[in-house]
């Protein structure tokens, strides 16, 4: 049974790698151009963006692809809802993010942004030309503040295909397995490394940080590293408590909202370090996420009972 198992881990992340990583440098890798997105053909990118979405599911295909293949079958998915006694965590992992990305914001904006930015409408007009004749009272901070969390308390809504197909695999399969060989500390740092390391194509072409940096792209392959641990500890807390991955589908949603759709009014008219925010990708914008990684992971830690299974279900997992 052990046997079995540790080799359903490791067919699940060869298959999710190799689709990955190999889709990225058959379709969408350019070592001589790092603008992937305006260097080729119209008929390019759309095959581009093909492979891309590809590749965001992946981690999806690679469950299905291991569980056909090793005889696992569709049990234990770890999808149904099972909100009867666990709402509360439920709502901790919704609005719960949506705290942890207002706060990362707020900070960003409070302590580091060096606003030199004083309409956004001002300068909305200078990139795009022309003058809408209306007049814009709101500064660009607050207008993205507001936006972001109006994204973040849609996200999981807006972004639910591929945050169900990347979190069901990290959360659904992965985890369960991989909670029942480590404890919570060592299960946090693994898990959050191996998600990390997945986007590392997506690092690479420039998503969340950007190309021009120092040590591109490994420090930003790192930073994934580091934002995915924070998260993870989260996601995998609720998850396990719930018996389920929606948990992780709500928190990635209110992220990915919150970052995509915060990007249409930010229009690269200021200047940020996006290692540092104001997004949640970011060391401060992403600060409500780590300090509850570091409370979760000692209380967590303290309260951890090794229980791999119970008489009520095979892949039961207990967290006390």
């Amino acid at each position: 049974m052990e046997a079995t198992e540790r080799n359903r881990i490791i067919s699940f992340l060869i298959y999710t790698f190799t689709i990955s990583f190999g889709l990225y440098f058959l379709f969408l890798y350019s070592p001589k151009d790092r603008d992937y997105y305006t260097s080729f053909s119209e008929t390019r990118q759309l095959i581009q963006n093909i492979v891309y979405n590809i590749i965001l599911i992946s981690p999806a295909i690679g469950v299905i692809i291991t569980r056909l293949t090793t005889g696992e079958g569709f049990k234990n998915l770890w999808i149904k809802p099972n909100f009867k006694g666990n709402v509360k965590y439920y709502l901790m992992a919704w609005l719960g993010s949506v705290l942890f990305v207002a706060i990362g914001t707020l900070v960003y904006y409070v302590f580091v942004y060096n606003p030199n930015v004083t309409n956004f409408l001002e300068e909305r007009n200078s990139l795009f030309g022309g003058d809408t004749g209306l007049e814009f009272e709101y500064n660009i901070e607050t207008i993205d503040i507001l936006v972001t969390l109006f994204s973040a308390l849609s996200g999981p809504a807006t972004h639910l295909f591929i945050c169900l197909s990347q979190e069901w695999a990290w959360c659904g399969y992965l985890l369960p397995k991989m909670a029942k060989r480590f404890s919570p500390i060592p299960l946090i740092l693994i898990n959050g490394l191996i998600c990390g390391l997945w986007y590392a194509p997506s690092m690479v072409m420039g998503n969340c940080y950007g190309t021009e940096y120092a040590g591109f792209p490994i420090v930003g392959i790192l930073a994934m590293c580091v934002h995915c641990i924070a998260v993870g500890a989260l996601q995998y807390y609720l998850c396990i408590k719930t018996q389920s991955c929606i948990p992780a589908i709500l928190i990635a949603g209110v992220i990915r909202g919150s970052y995509l759709n915060s990007l249409y009014f930010k229009l690269e008219v200021i200047e940020t370090n996006k290692f540092l925010g104001p997004d949640s990708y970011g060391l401060i914008g992403g600060c409500g996420f780590i300090i509850a990684a570091i409370i979760i992971a000692i209380v967590w830690h303290r309260n951890y009972k090794k229980e791999t299974l119970t008489t009520h279900s095979e892949n039961k997992i207990i967290i006390e």
